[in-house]
């Protein structure tokens, strides 16, 4: 199942966003919102989407005992040459047992998946009774779209206001990349 997935072409990662690339503080804020609910210390942690690694080189300050998964085999291959457990793989088809991890972790990434149910479903299936899933998604009510838009073919990235507040069949036709 890892085998068959291929590197993401250019025009394909603008689907995927881009990854946290430095540790700033708006993470550094989701991850003390995470530590209020769900202990991390000793624990098994998987980040889905984990990009290069941000998130994950950031977890193992709290456990040696933090996995990685992201579709992109350069954005793999870049973070596993300094972080142990980054595997190429598709969030809705996770290569690791029922119950595996205490702590599962979508940031930013389920409304970029192919079937956000399954994604859910996986991320369930490998989470231990009593574990915790956290997610962070953007909110259809946000003032700014993040994802940059589409006009006709060219793509603007940035925050381009009020999108979101259009009609699903406009926002879709200028943000084709990404569910809200």
């Amino acid at each position: 199942m890892v085998e068959d997935v291929k590197t993401i072409s250019a025009p394909a990662a603008v689907g995927l966003g881009q990854p946290s690339y430095v540790w700033r503080f708006g993470l550094e804020r989701r991850l003390n919102l995470i530590r209020r609910h769900v202990p991390l210390e000793g624990r098994h942690i998987l980040d889905i989407g984990c990009g290069i690694g941000t998130f994950v080189q950031r977890l193992r300050e709290f456990s040696p005992h933090v996995y990685g998964v992201d579709i992109d085999q350069e954005r793999v291959r870049r973070g596993a040459m300094a972080l142990p457990h980054l595997v190429v793989a598709v969030s809705e088809y996770l290569p690791f047992a029922d119950g595996t991890f205490d702590v599962v972790l979508l940031h930013e990434v389920l409304e970029h998946v192919r079937d956000d149910r399954c994604t859910l479903g996986e991320a369930g299936r490998v989470t231990r009774a009593g574990g915790r899933i956290a997610i962070y998604c953007p909110n259809r009510l946000y003032p700014f779209e993040t994802h940059g838009i589409f006009l006709g073919k060219r793509y603007m990235f940035g925050n381009i206001p009020l999108v979101n507040y259009l009609p699903d069949r406009l926002r879709n036709r200028l943000v084709p990349h990404v569910r809200a």
